[in-house]
């Protein structure tokens, strides 16, 4: 997983940049974490503190964005792909970038990583 992290110098917003297949973390990140520490550092916890044994789930709701976490892997999700839609066949194709778009998958400690970062590149 390739990301980047800047700041906005006109407003000084923090920024996330993924590449495509993560792409989704970006508004994650920057609309549900955005500068709150003590969220991340919830988030973090809840990672850290499952173990090989765990078979269960965690799910945090957000706002715009929902993430579900795991011992394996970390999932984000955009709230709205989580209502079902009627599409008409015609526009099938174009959907299916819209939900590439909607969500992401990695892997449990790469996620650990890139939200460590993401602490430090706000702090500073």
């Amino acid at each position: 997983m390739e990301y980047e992290f800047r700041r906005d110098f006109i407003n000084g917003k923090s920024i996330a940049n993924f590449t495509m297949e993560h792409e989704t973390f970006a508004p994650w990140l920057e609309q549900e974490v955005a500068d709150d520490l003590t969220k991340a550092h919830s988030i973090l916890t809840t990672l850290q503190n499952f173990t090989a044994n765990t078979q269960s789930t965690e799910r945090v709701i957000g706002k715009e964005f929902s993430i579900t976490m795991s011992y394996e892997d970390v999932e984000v999700i955009a709230n709205s792909s989580l209502d079902p839609l009627v599409v008409p066949e015609q526009l099938e194709d174009d959907i299916d970038d819209f939900e590439q778009n909607t969500s992401a998958v990695c892997g449990r400690e790469d996620f650990i990583i890139m939200l460590q970062s993401w602490c430090e590149f706000i702090q500073r």
